[in-house]
């Protein structure tokens, strides 16, 4: 695995009592994840707690070699990046679905996810939801995920990318952990040494266009820490208008 060096951020923003995003960074296992709580209140920190922690435990159990549980049979159709972070993406979704109908306070909660996994010289990529991961590599800011979201999807039907003054419920997802069944998005990119894969909730790009990042990213390329504060501060002069959360992933 190619030397990674990880840092993140998040801020509950100007606007929200409670930051109910959760982030966790493992570059021992070249392991980094968002996760976006909804529901309101205390379930939205709940159901984005349960879904960091259940991928994060499911793939440390995996790299030390311990068995696990998983909720689905490997399919051979993927490679095993693939497998695993599908898996324990849809782990994560059993948990916060098996808490939600067992507690009547946290009735309804849910959480997006974008979770990278990093073997060799390419980075596997599960989300559900509209959190983002993104790829910049020199002057090239690309995004790695499409959101499931209503806005997303009205955009597609377009054939242009609209904004919130075109559609007002931007908010509005398609898809979501907390479901009784839930499809888990896959992809797998190569990685070089010098680019840097950035992770965010949608308090970090609707305040910072791909452009901005882009030249963030610039700024600070090799200083996760730096670049990490410099994109919360600028989702915060944006408007700070929801939590934003922001990991940062260097290959070197």
């Amino acid at each position: 695995m190619p030397s990674v060096t990880m840092a993140g951020r998040t801020h509950a923003g100007h606007k929200r009592e409670r930051n109910e995003d959760c982030f966790a960074i493992a570059p021992e296992h070249g392991l980094a994840v968002v996760a976006d709580g909804l529901g309101g209140a205390a379930a939205g920190e709940v159901a984005s707690f349960l879904a960091v922690e259940a991928v994060v435990g499911l793939v440390s159990a995996d790299r030390a070699g311990r068995p696990a549980s998983w909720p689905v049979e490997t399919d051979p159709a993927l490679i095993p990046a693939e497998n695993l972070l599908r898996a324990a993406v849809l782990t994560a979704n059993e948990r916060i679905h098996r808490a939600a109908t067992a507690d009547g306070r946290y009735t309804g909660m849910g959480s997006t996810i974008v979770a990278l996994l990093i073997e060799g010289s390419y980075a596997t990529l599960a989300h559900v939801g509209d959190s983002r991961a993104y790829r910049l590599r020199g002057e090239a800011v690309e995004r790695l995920t499409d959101d499931h979201s209503l806005l997303s999807a009205v955009s597609a039907s377009f054939g242009a990318e609209l904004t919130t003054r075109h559609v007002p419920l931007r908010n509005k997802l398609m898809r979501s952990l907390g479901k009784p069944k839930v499809k888990v998005e896959l992809r797998t990119v190569d990685v070089r040494p010098g680019d840097t894969l950035l992770l965010c909730s949608d308090g970090v790009w609707s305040e910072i266009d791909d452009v901005a990042l882009g030249r963030l990213a610039r700024r600070w390329p090799r200083d996760p820490e730096r670049l990490s504060d410099a994109v919360i501060q600028a989702g915060l002069n944006g408007g700070g208008q929801d939590n934003a959360t922001v990991v940062v992933v260097r290959v070197d």
